[in-house]
């Protein structure tokens, strides 16, 4: 169907005065010399009807338009001047779809495309397909495809990984203006050739792969390098002779760089591209020199970065879970002395009760009555207030103090352990003794409390004890 289409294009191609193949239309201009010519518009109505492409032709004779074919043609006579046009951005949103009648007028399009500027083609529409006639090479790349009127079902053979825009923004600086945009997916190409034709392609996707690889991007002409030295430089220049081996090679760093720990990886690459970079050239023509090296070298330095974090890793969790058990055997010890000094407590009382007082005294209603024994139990409720007051504000203090100060020094100093796993090996080890700890001192003051109160009305209870008997 596309090469009918062409077919009758250059048939009205032929027989007009003027023609003007653009991105956006295409329009011819004439003069009908004969009426037969009629029958050529007839024609490219009839085949753009099944295309969709019949709805974007505007017919008009002098200045007079018509949306009508049939009032077209009824008007037009010999000797009119006459006009056609073709709008090819009717409906590409939806189809993804355009084409090209004039190569040459391709070309000047294609030279002039910026692949930062959030209005090319390439950024707006996903999967692209252009057909351009009698268009020698073919370009498939990752979000187009490029060819000519007779290879117009070629397929994608491989998906690549590069970065978005979003990803690329959050490693490097970028200070272009508002409709800047740097997606390399969007121009990788992946079968091809480099030819007078499609050498705008492979420059704009050498161009946003080589701006992936750097620390500050000024402008779509100019960025700026940070490793062992700062530099400054054009990102493209015309000088470098591409292919898609190169372009692959590019790519192999990019998905690499963005893999993982991208901040790290490209600080290394840069340090080696830095060093060895002529700034009298431009970034894509250097790369073209330095990019296997400088990746080689940055991979070395990346696995020995890594091997050495693995190492320093494994020592600091394991002065983590160290500390750890430290501070979870300190809530133990603390939960266990108390719990201890309660026993003491209680024997010293029942000591006091049983061979001190009690044994020396034959009749109970001496001691219920007696202010001094009423004094002596209060005293000893007074006591047991005091203790579980001193015991967990200076515990729990002791507890907070030691905690507060594990978790300082480990955030100062620790530089391998992730704030989310920090966080999680406490709640695993310490929270919960924490909690424990809380439960259990909470029965102990209470069961403080309960002991205090007995031996505060101790001669209360007694007396109704008496009673009881009686």
């Amino acid at each position: 169907m596309i090469s009918e289409l062409f077919g009758i294009l250059s048939k009205i191609s032929a027989i007009c005065t003027d023609s003007n193949d653009s991105w956006n239309s295409l329009t011819f201009k004439g003069v009908l010399s004969d009426n037969n010519h009629k029958e050529i518009f007839r024609e490219l109505s009839s085949i753009t009807e099944s295309q969709s492409i019949s709805k974007t032709i505007n017919y008009q004779i002098d200045t007079t338009s018509f949306s009508s074919l049939d009032n077209f043609l009824e008007d037009l006579l010999v000797g009119s001047n006459w006009k056609i046009s073709i709008n090819k951005l009717s409906n590409i949103q939806e189809t993804s779809f355009n084409f090209f009648l004039d190569k040459k007028e391709f070309k000047n399009w294609s030279v002039k495309l910026n692949p930062f500027s959030t209005e090319n083609p390439f950024n707006k529409y996903n999967n692209l397909k252009i057909i351009v006639k009698d268009f020698n090479n073919k370009i498939i790349g990752q979000n187009f495809t490029i060819c000519n009127e007779t290879e117009d079902k070629l397929d994608k053979k491989v998906n690549v990984s590069l970065p978005n825009y979003e990803n690329i923004k959050k490693n490097i600086h970028i200070l272009a203006k508002e409709k800047f945009i740097l997606s390399p997916q969007n121009f990788f190409i992946l079968e091809g050739e480099c030819d007078d034709d499609s050498i705008a392609f492979f420059k704009m996707s050498s161009e946003t792969l080589a701006a992936s690889l750097s620390s500050e991007i000024i402008d779509e002409n100019n960025l700026v390098l940070r490793g062992i030295r700062k530099i400054e430089l054009k990102i493209s220049e015309n000088k470098t002779k591409l292919n898609l081996k190169f372009l692959d090679e590019l790519k192999n760093t990019v998905e690499w760089i963005y893999e993982d720990r991208t901040d790290l990886r490209l600080k290394l690459f840069l340090d080696r591209v830095t060093l060895d970079v002529d700034y009298n050239n431009d970034y894509v023509h250097e790369l073209n020199k330095i990019n296997n090296v400088s990746l080689l070298q940055a991979k070395e330095r990346y696995s020995f970065a890594i091997f050495e974090r693995k190492d320093q890793y494994h020592k600091e969790l394991r002065e983590l879970l160290k500390d750890l058990k430290t501070i979870s055997d300190l809530y133990s010890s603390k939960a266990r002395l108390v719990l201890s000094n309660l026993l003491r407590d209680v024997l010293a009382g029942f000591l006091l009760i049983g061979i001190t007082l009690l044994s020396k005294i034959e009749n109970l209603n001496t001691v219920i009555n007696n202010p001094t024994i009423k004094y002596i139990f209060q005293a000893f409720s007074i006591y047991f207030i005091i203790s579980i007051i001193y015991q967990s504000v200076f515990d729990l203090i002791d507890i907070k103090k030691t905690t507060k100060e594990f978790s300082y020094w480990k955030r100062t100093s620790r530089e391998y352990i992730s704030e989310k796993e920090f966080k999680t090996h406490l709640k695993e080890t310490i929270d919960k003794r924490e909690i424990f700890t809380y439960l259990f001192y909470s029965l102990l003051i209470i069961t403080y409390l309960s002991i205090s109160y007995f031996c505060w009305n101790f001669t209360v209870f007694l007396k109704q004890l008496l009673l009881i008997d009686k």
